[in-house]
């Protein structure tokens, strides 16, 4: 069912199609959207895989070592199983695209239920406040596409 959309689409569409890595991503577009397919590559973002610090060290009562004047805390590590799998069994974009220009509420956004046929795309203002920076600083929540120098310490 779902290559029959592509199919369809591929047929009445204008199609934009790139190889990034052997993935193959196909989208289809109608003529006069092109906008549409621009606003989608600039704003593409890879996620993070990974979150380490180079020194962590556990208080907890299950350990000998454990000081019950200092705060309790854990190691964790989660181990996600096929996520490629998973994503690929999601439903994709197919078609049937359209700007909507009209300011959402919060209320709005949460009340999208997460098995809805409709999906969207944001562009959003994210205001964070100072003190929350920190606590923030090692999983951003809005990664920016950007691009380092060669550094002589890395």
């Amino acid at each position: 069912m779902l290559y029959g959309k592509f199919r369809k689409n591929k047929i009445n569409g204008i199609n934009y199609e790139y190889d990034e890595n052997y993935k193959t991503k196909l989208v289809s577009f109608k003529e006069g959207q092109e906008d549409m397919l621009d606003f989608i590559k600039e704003n593409q973002r890879g996620g993070i895989s990974l979150i380490t610090h180079r020194y962590a060290k556990a208080n907890n009562y299950y350990l000998d070592d454990y000081n019950k004047n200092l705060p309790t805390s854990f190691i964790k590590y989660w181990d996600c199983n096929n996520l490629y799998g998973y994503s690929m069994a999601e439903k994709l974009p197919s078609g049937d695209y359209l700007w909507n220009n009209e300011i959402w509420s919060d209320k709005k956004l949460l009340n999208i239920s997460d098995d809805n046929n409709k999906g969207y795309i944001l562009m959003v203002d994210i205001h964070i406040k100072k003190e929350l920076h920190d606590y923030m600083n090692d999983y951003p929540l809005a990664v920016e596409n950007t691009h380092f120098e060669d550094s002589n310490y890395m």
